[in-house]
């Protein structure tokens, strides 16, 4: 009975009419972007999407509220990354995929908020070891969210191989991303993915 039952399943599953997946448009984007960054910045795109991380009860007036990305960058054990340089690849990133965003005519059709501003990107780094632990000194994450970015280090206590670590993690200083871009604007840094 259980065989009849399988072979039954099967042919439902065989007949019905296939339909096709349209492809997400804003994906293909942050898909793309994180290609064309990845020479600049040595980021490994982590996971994506849109509309996530939205305030409860929020309602939505077109297709994409905000974009969400997470990023690593493999480091070694010893290796640090500075504050300096934690604000400034946030900013590179921030800044790019807006313009990226923003010039995009099929995705700012799309937009609630035309266009779209750095208050409507959710960004998540990590810097990484080789056995992809948060790295135990400097910056080791960094998160963007409504204009504000906490960047933390990992006071790592015990470390036993691949992900698997003792410790926490304490917030090294948040500041408004609008300081950030200032301070990144003053010391020269901030580049443009399309000179390169």
């Amino acid at each position: 009975m259980r065989f009849i039952s399988f072979v039954f399943v099967c042919l439902m599953f065989s007949c019905a009419k296939r339909q096709e997946v349209q492809p997400i448009p804003e994906y293909g984007l942050l898909q793309e972007f994180s290609e064309q960054i990845k020479p600049q910045t040595d980021l490994i795109l982590r996971g994506y999407g849109v509309n996530n991380y939205l305030p409860r009860g929020y309602n939505r007036t077109n297709h994409v509220a905000n974009f969400c990305v997470t990023y690593s960058l493999s480091k070694t054990r010893n290796d640090q990354v500075s504050l300096d340089e934690a604000r400034g690849m946030v900013v590179f990133v921030v800044e790019n995929l807006l313009q990226a965003i923003n010039s995009n005519p099929t995705i700012a059709s799309r937009l609630e908020v035309v266009p779209c501003s750095s208050d409507r990107v959710n960004l998540r780094m990590h810097f990484e070891d080789e056995n992809r632990v948060d790295l135990g000194q400097g910056v080791a994450s960094v998160y963007f969210s409504r204009g504000t970015i906490k960047y933390e280090r990992h006071d790592l206590s015990k470390c036993t191989g691949a992900l698997f670590t003792e410790g926490e993690y304490v917030l090294v200083l948040e500041e408004p991303y609008a300081d950030a871009l200032e301070i990144v604007k003053q010391q020269g840094g901030l580049v443009s993915i399309a000179k390169h």
